[in-house]
């Protein structure tokens, strides 16, 4: 049984479908069976039985046998899969969608920023990075070209410092006081700075000294405490005292300086990152 005709001898039923040569009922009441007699026919006619007295009756023959294109409910045998076929004259994307065009766009964009920036870079002057970029008004008290003498205070944020004494050459000093200390490097020398400072800001419970030291030369270089390692310096001033409203620490700080600098230098106090500085005078 088969829902579309398999062979030329199927046959179809009352219930609409197709079954096979052998699957073909027996003879039933005169005048309401047929059935192919290809001896009766000379081999391609059909004889089939009328009336009551069981006449025969020669049919036409069957017309050959053709498959149909669509049987009924279902998909025709031996179907093959068809790939979809290109439209005619279809030749793919346009040549400015193809990935080779877009990698060549990216890539002389990519060429050009380079060249941009390398080309404005180096029509710029690169500041001194040790050259200080401090400025202050002329003959004011601090300023470089006015600078608070020594022993005198000076407020710098919620400090004031004095600066108390300074020794251009106190590598002597600093290497005597412990033998573990490194001398300056070749060229340099210690300086050592005496300084007091009080805290005058408004915290009731005080603060560390939050300011930085400096050594600024007379070109305007700068040689920071931070950057010295000097060893265990005597009477070290101690950052990190908490320092009460209306208290004072004092202590020394040491910092290396080219020897070529020390005449004419300068000392820069300031508040950390902030770049601004007091100057106060070595001598």
């Amino acid at each position: 049984m088969s829902d579309y005709q398999v062979g030329p001898r199927w046959w179809m039923a009352s219930d609409g479908r197709w079954y096979p040569p052998e699957a073909v009922p027996g003879p039933g009441p005169a005048g309401s069976r047929s059935a192919r007699s290809p001896s009766a026919t000379g081999g391609n006619g059909r004889v089939g039985f009328a009336g009551t007295g069981g006449r025969k009756v020669v049919l036409p023959p069957e017309p050959p046998y053709a498959p149909p294109a669509q049987p009924l409910g279902g998909t025709p045998p031996f179907a093959t899969y068809q790939a979809p076929q290109a439209e005619p004259g279809h030749k793919g994307p346009p040549w400015y969608k193809s990935p080779i065009f877009i990698g060549a766009v990216v890539l002389g964009l990519l060429v050009v920023i380079v060249l941009t920036v390398v080309w404005t870079s180096g029509g710029e002057e690169t500041a001194d990075p040790t050259t200080t970029t401090t400025t202050e008004p002329e003959n004011e008290l601090g300023s470089r070209s006015n600078p608070v003498p020594l022993g005198e205070a000076f407020a710098v944020g919620e400090w004031e410092i004095t600066i108390n004494a300074v020794e251009p050459d106190a590598t002597e000093v600093i290497t005597e006081h412990d033998q573990e200390n490194p001398p300056p490097a070749e060229g340099e020398q210690y300086v050592l700075v005496d300084m007091t400072a009080a805290y005058v800001g408004s915290d009731p419970d005080g603060a560390l000294p939050d300011f930085e030291v400096k050594v600024v030369s007379s070109s305007g270089s700068e040689h920071h405490a931070y950057d010295s390692w000097c060893g265990r310096v005597p009477e070290e001033f101690d950052f990190l005292t908490q320092v009460e409203p209306g208290d004072d620490v004092t202590g020394n700080v040491c910092i290396a300086v080219p020897s070529e600098e020390v005449p004419g230098m300068l000392i820069g106090v300031g508040p950390w990152g902030s770049g601004d500085a007091v100057f106060f005078a070595t001598e």
